[in-house]
């Protein structure tokens, strides 16, 4: 898959929806872009995913893209959640980047997550115009906002040259 934004190994963008027991093995690429442009919220089986909910899901692919990178989701928003769900790819990217999901952006504290995991090793930085650009990185998720994580882990490996750790970059 190649595109600007909002790409996963399944969906794209997931609005208000429920989704149990689907998996996706495909690899997903967002960019680059001949335009400046953010290009991101890509995902091993969805971009962005807002007022959703996984059960049982995994993705097995590769991520890359620049920014809302995750294994299994790029963007959770507006009380997204996920139950029982999995990540198990490598996962690249420039800002925002999990081995589960990229970033985690609620209104109001939200259960987000309940027994998910991330195996993948999580890669940074991706290198632009010779320099090197990177944050916001972690085993499970890159950024988190009003989210409620309970029973999760992070296997992989995680780099990133600030605000990197094993289970959530930012909190």
């Amino acid at each position: 898959y190649a595109l600007n934004t909002g790409a996963g190994g399944l969906i794209g963008f997931c609005d208000a929806t429920s989704v149990g027991a689907s998996t996706s093995a495909a690899n997903v690429t967002v960019g680059p872009t001949p335009i400046k442009v953010t290009i991101g919220d890509a995902g091993g089986l969805v971009g962005r995913a807002t007022g959703a909910f996984f059960a049982h899901c995994g993705a097995f692919g590769n991520v890359w893209s620049d920014y809302f990178v995750g294994g299994f989701a790029g963007t959770f928003a507006s009380c997204t959640s996920a139950l029982g769900c999995y990540a198990e790819g490598t996962v690249s990217g420039n800002n925002y980047v999990g081995g589960f999901v990229g970033q985690i952006s609620q209104t109001t504290p939200c259960l987000t997550l309940s027994k998910c995991y991330a195996t993948g090793n999580v890669q940074l930085p991706i290198i632009k115009g010779g320099k090197v650009t990177s944050g916001m990185t972690g085993g499970l998720a890159g950024y988190t906002q009003y989210a409620i994580i309970e029973d999760c882990h992070a296997q992989g490996s995680v780099s990133g040259t600030y605000y990197a750790a094993g289970l959530s970059g930012h909190v």
